[in-house]
């Protein structure tokens, strides 16, 4: 990707029991291995309303503990200095060089009221949330 142009992102979904410092350094090591421009973690969440109830179960199992959370978040927090606060809630830090952003999977609106997302579908569609089949810009 580099070799054309273009910047990296890798996003890394949390699970339960997958989110503790050892996990955390070894992303980081990846991501400064591999020149990934930022390494972004987000835990799995489903959102309000779902079209797939087993999906929704499975993530209900699944996803990280509240305080395996608040353990992530502060490790990074303290490894890290805090760069900046994007409008859907994502928090961006450089930990030793390295750009990480901690986010939520879920397209949220962004607290101003500006759309987050742009999606396009294989037929033409343009929409917003990929949630609700009505959220369709054109």
């Amino acid at each position: 990707l580099h070799l054309v142009g273009f910047t990296v992102r890798l996003s890394v979904i949390l699970l339960r029991k997958n989110c503790d410092h050892y996990f955390i350094e070894s992303m980081l090591k990846f991501a400064r291995t591999n020149n990934v421009e930022q390494l972004t973690f987000t835990p799995v969440n489903a959102p309000s309303s779902s079209q797939a109830p087993e999906i929704r179960e499975w993530v209900s199992r699944n996803r990280p503990e509240e305080a395996e959370m608040l353990a992530f978040v502060g490790y990074v927090h303290s490894a890290g200095h805090k760069l900046l606060e994007l409008p859907h809630g994502a928090v961006v830090y450089d930990v030793d060089g390295q750009n990480v952003c901690l986010s939520n999977c879920l397209s949220a609106p962004a607290n101003n009221g500006q759309i987050r997302n742009l999606i396009f579908y294989p037929n033409g569609r343009l929409a917003y949330d990929w949630q609700f089949k009505g959220a369709i810009i054109l």
